[in-house]
């Protein structure tokens, strides 16, 4: 059996493309979440290819990593729910906190507790937000305004 993962940019609900590649050092297109929110969905915005999938188990149903950990700052930025993104971790952060720093943690550890997580992927954008998630509706409008 493949496994594949959708990767989308924020064109993919403006009616841009979407692809499916393979988890194993798959290549995607990261805009940069700030350009995209100042410049709209339509706009050209400059990307950059990551691999995704490097930090995930072969028996494991995650396409990207085992933890994902997101700020507070970024929920607020992006103004949904912290459960569509499904994360293990909020981070609490304090005001004017900068959102997305989270992408800047690459290579860092974080302590929790006594646990020590080492980051060492950012995130990818993918559609999972937009799904229906629990008591949560499909917010497929809400995620292309941002």
């Amino acid at each position: 059996m493949t496994r594949a993962s959708t990767s989308c940019s924020p064109g993919w609900w403006a009616g841009g493309p979407a692809g499916q590649q393979a988890p194993q050092g798959a290549a995607l297109e990261r805009p940069d979440p700030e350009k995209v929110l100042e410049l709209g969905v339509d706009a050209e915005v400059d990307a950059r290819i990551v691999e995704i999938a490097g930090a995930t188990p072969g028996d494991s149903f995650t396409d990207l990593a085992p933890l994902h950990a997101i700020t507070t700052a970024t929920i607020e930025r992006v103004g949904v729910d912290a459960l569509r993104y499904r994360p293990n971790l909020v981070i609490a952060t304090p005001p004017g906190y900068p959102p997305y720093a989270e992408t800047e943690w690459v290579g860092r550890e974080l302590t929790v507790g006594e646990t020590r997580l080492r980051v060492l992927k950012p995130t990818s954008r993918c559609a999972v937000p937009t799904l229906e998630h629990g008591p949560l509706p499909p917010a497929l409008r809400r995620c292309a305004r941002w």
